[in-house]
């Protein structure tokens, strides 16, 4: 690169200020003193400031020295020149001798690439007389050996392994001197004189390998297939990685890389042989509970340093028939007993029952079939190969058994396959009060079936009332906690005096008279934490002059070890460090300036330049000195109160004149830079605030942020956020939100619903750093939004398990006419709570209409006497959210006249059959219940 060449902004890539570059006079150092670079501070750039020399830095490649061929001629007919092919990698440098032979080199050019070609050979030709009769022409073929020693991996290192020297005489004679002539093709066995001579010797190159090529694995990515249950330690699948280079540095070893799958480290899944690549698994997997995992595994090879490269590899569980069916319903208990009934006038293909059943396994592993194992009458029910369903096969006739007692056997498809029996108990009867009897004796005749008998119990789940208040271990029902908080050592010693500032410069004055033991100043600091966090001890960390001054080490006091002469140093600077007696300790450190002098007047020539010492800080330029040996200037106080914010600093000229005739004066001019006060609160950006959040919310989550800004300076602009004490519905704030005290953010930390809290309110305070610190504070109102996470809930018609509701339609009614209506709600707010009804299924959808809005059910026509008398109805209510929500009600009609008419058939309405009929609701007195049936323990 040539001189001034940009090299990089260093600036921009170190995130520095240009102007702190130029001010801080940086540069660049360099160990060996070479400046091949330059450092632009006004402009943060790096460039070329002298020519750089790859061979000067780097150091020359050795050049190969070969043996010189041997011309017996002179004059023109000696050796001429030499030349070499191929000369890709190789030039050939030849240098005459004082006795008029040539020394020839063979210099590396191009860097060699043992991957490309591992072994090479070259031709060295010598050639006498250029312009004569004839050409001699040698061929040398030099041999260079690959060195065992791992370190000399460079051209420069290789060495000849065999070299041959052909003699030429004026007849044209050879003569052949090589140190080892295995190898030596002589293609001229009979040459007559002034013939061309031609002598080859084919030797190889063997390149030594450098670590320059990183393991390739053979695919991109891996997917292996294990089937589940499988022996901890199996073999899964091997993988295989090469590298091109050679020996050691080829030598490729397989490292399992650190991840996790389901929060457990992926090494308690597999292992990788380091040598082979083979994987294992180091557990048995079960596909229900982990169906695939992936990691990685890196191939790193024994160079040094080693080259790595890594490869993704997908592991697939495969299920096995493992499970057997789960049987849903019939539900099975040793101590109750669940009877289908089944009326006498039930017809064929009438539903008696439905057996659900389910298997976790997948695939064909969990397709089901069910059959009818075993029954009372076999010819009475038959059971659906493919939803279960037991029917009956033929009508239901008096000489029936009232009892029956169906075996089921539910089986997967897997290989072998799995299977469950499940028993149906089958009553055939018209009536509750008829089953009374039958469900007593039912388990004492079961001896025909070979099923053993049981006791028919009835179980009472009692609904829990909230009737206990709390009760701590001790009697009272209030119970005081008290928390005793434990220091810790987080606080670091706080300097009080000398006072530190970046814009002022303190120095105490010794006269040159002090004797041993003056007391030059005292360091005042003091630690916040207690005990012995914050007993503090001082000691001396660096003087201008370590021999003059001492600090005490329990009080801090600042004394002269000997007489002060005039020998010493006007100027004198000492590093105090006040520690603490924590575990760890924590400290902090004050410079303490001191002036030699005996007045003030001769001070004030060593000040105008003590800023600009080196050691010192460049900015302190405020001079201030105790009342010992100092003089009263002449000066003009301002009544006018100094404000930083308004003003930082400005410029105050002082003269000093004497008394005599002629009076003579001296002026300086200092520049006061004005410490900060603590006399501005922090100020929010905004008067209030309001956000919004969404309900079911995760805790922890960033709500939004609070930004205040204080116009002081320095620690009294450091602001902190504070949550005021407050409830929210009769809770602490604090367990509602939380608030970051650096950088404002206002954190959730509970699930908020908005069907509990709509919004809420609260007051942060923004305080400074200041002593005393100063405060402001704002109102945040949060207001919860809703989200459609509520379902419609079905008011009327009632769903109980335990009841039948149904409407009775009189056989006169007309179009348009009633029936009922479906009530919902939806505790949700806005769109979300819009309820649309639909009707999803009906037994003759024909004859019923569903309001779309209003829910309710009326007669799309005349009622006949044709239509069936037991009629149900699907009624979904949905809701308006996104994604929208719904509930499914059943509504039960009869198409009856009256009460009595009804009894009869109501008693089959349900399909299901599977409770028992207790009472019927006899007829209320007003019109709205005449036409409303209820059948409870249905």
């Amino acid at each position: 690169m040539t001189k001034g060449s940009f090299i990089g902004n260093i600036a921009q890539d170190l995130g520095l200020d240009i102007a702190r570059l130029d001010s801080g006079r940086a540069r660049i150092f360099a160990g060996d003193n070479s400046e091949y670079v330059e450092l632009i501070r006004e402009k943060g750039i790096l460039v070329v400031k002298e020519r750089m020399d790859r061979e000067a830095l780097c150091g020359q490649t050795s050049p190969f020295v070969l043996e010189s061929a041997v011309d017996l001629d002179v004059g023109v007919n000696t050796l001429q020149s030499y030349t070499l092919k191929p000369t890709d990698n190789f030039v050939l440098k030849v240098k005459p001798q004082p006795d008029g032979s040539k020394h020839v080199e063979m210099v590396l050019e191009t860097q060699l690439d043992r991957e490309k070609a591992g072994e090479m050979s070259l031709l060295l030709t010598a050639v006498d007389d250029v312009g004569g009769t004839g050409t001699l022409q040698h061929v040398y073929n030099y041999d260079v050996c690959r060195t065992t020693d791992s370190r000399k991996s460079d051209m420069k290192y290789l060495r000849p392994c065999s070299q041959s020297i052909i003699n030429l005489d004026a007849c044209g004679t050879q003569t052949v001197q090589p140190e080892d002539k295995k190898g030596v093709d002589d293609q001229s066995d009979d040459q007559t004189q002034g013939a061309a001579v031609d002598r080859t010797v084919t030797l190889p190159f063997q390149v030594s390998d450098v670590n320059d090529n990183a393991p390739i694995f053979e695919k991109s990515s891996y997917e292996a297939h294990i089937t589940e249950n499988n022996s901890p330690g199996l073999s899964i699948f091997s993988i295989k990685a090469r590298d091109a280079d050679w020996s050691h540095n080829a030598r490729v070893s397989y490292i399992l890389a650190e991840g996790t799958v389901n929060g457990v480290p992926v090494s308690s899944y597999v292992s990788v042989n380091s040598d082979s690549g083979v994987i294992h698994a180091v557990r048995s997997f079960d596909y229900e509970q982990i169906k695939d995992f992936q990691f990685h595994i890196k191939a790193q090879d024994g160079g040094s340093p080693p080259l790595t490269s890594s490869v993704m590899v997908k592991v697939f569980i495969q299920d096995q028939n493992d499970n057997a069916p789960q049987i849903l319903y019939p539900i099975q208990g040793g101590v109750s007993l669940v009877a289908e009934m089944v009326p006498r006038s039930a017809e064929v293909g009438f539903l008696v029952t439905k057996v659900v059943a389910v298997d976790v396994d997948s695939g064909q592993n969990a397709w089901l079939s069910f059959k009818l194992l075993k029954a009372t009458d076999r010819a009475l029910f038959e059971v659906g190969l493919q939803n279960g369903e037991i029917r009956t096969l033929r009508q239901v006739t008096e000489k029936d058994a009232v009892k029956q007692r169906l075996a089921v056997v539910v089986e997967d498809n897997g290989k072998p396959s799995r299977s469950a029996t499940v028993n149906v108990n089958v009553v055939v009867a018209d009536s509750f009060p008829e089953l009374f009897p039958i469900i007593h004796r039912f388990t004492q005749t079961s001896e025909a079936l070979g099923l053993c008998s049981t006791t028919l119990s009835l179980t009472i789940l009692l609904s829990d009332v909230n009737d206990n208040p709390p009760i701590f271990e001790k009697s009272s029902n209030n119970v005081t906690v008290k928390v005793i908080i434990q220091d810790q050592n987080d606080n670091a010693p706080q300097i009080l005096y000398p006072v530190q500032t970046a814009v002022s410069l303190v120095a105490e004055m010794v006269p040159r008279s002090a004797g041993i033991g003056y007391l030059v100043t005292k360091v005042v600091a003091v630690d916040v934490d207690s005990r012995q966090n914050a007993w503090l001890s001082y000691r001396l960390l660096k003087a201008t002059d370590r021999a003059l001054f001492e600090v005490g080490l329990q009080n801090g006091e600042i004394r002269t070890l000997r007489q002060v002469t005039d020998k010493d140093a006007v100027k004198q600077r000492l590093t105090a460090v006040v520690e603490d007696n924590g575990q760890p300790s924590r400290s902090a450190t004050v410079i303490v300036n001191v002036v030699v002098a005996d007045s003030f007047p001769e001070v004030l020539s060593e000040f105008t330049d003590f800023t600009h010492d080196k050691d010192y800080n460049d900015n302190l330029t405020i001079i201030s000195l105790d009342n010992c040996g100092t003089q009263t200037l002449p000066h003009k106080v301002e009544k006018t109160a100094l404000d930083r914010e308004t003003d930082s600093e400005f410029n105050v000229s002082v003269t000093c004149c004497d008394e005599g005739e002629l009076p003579l004066s001296s002026s300086i001019t200092l520049t006061v830079q004005l410490s900060d006060v603590n006399d501005n609160a922090p100020i929010f950006e905004k008067k209030s605030y309001e956000t919004y959040i969404n309900e079911n919310n995760s805790p922890g989550m960033s709500v939004f942020s609070v930004k205040a800004r204080d116009a002081d300076w320095g620690q009294n602009s450091r602001v902190s956020y504070l949550l005021e004490e407050g409830t929210v519905n009769g809770m602490p704030l604090t367990s509602y939100i939380s608030v970051d005290s650096e950088s404002g953010v206002i954190h959730a930390l509970r699930s908020f619903d908005y069907e509990q809290i709509k919004e809420f309110q609260f007051r942060l305070k923004a305080q400074d750093g200041g002593s005393p610190p100063l405060s402001s504070n704002v109102t945040v109102t949060v207001i919860i939004q809703d989200q459609n996470d509520n379902a419609p809930q079905i008011i009327y018609p009632v769903q109980t398990g335990v009841s039948l509701v149904a409407e009775i339609v009189p056989r006169s009614a007309e179009i348009g006419y009633l029936v009922t209506k479906v009530v919902a709600v939806d505790v949700d707010s806005g769109q979300n709570a819009w309820l649309s009804y639909k009707l999803l299924k009906a037994t003759d959808r024909a004859l019923f209409e569903l309001g779309l809005q209003n829910g309710e059910i009326r007669t799309l026509r005349q009622v006949t006497d044709k239509d069936v008398v037991k009629q149900r109805l699907t009624v979904v209510v949905e809701d308006n959210g996104q994604p929208s929500r719904s509930a499914t009600v059943i509504v039960n009609v009869v198409v009856a006249d009256s009460f009595p008419d009804v009894l009869s058939d109501i008693i089959s309405l349900d399909a299901s059959g599977t409770q028992t009929l207790h009472q019927a609701m006899e007829k209320e007195a007003n019109e709205d219940s005449e036409n409303q049936v209820s059948l409870f323990d249905w």
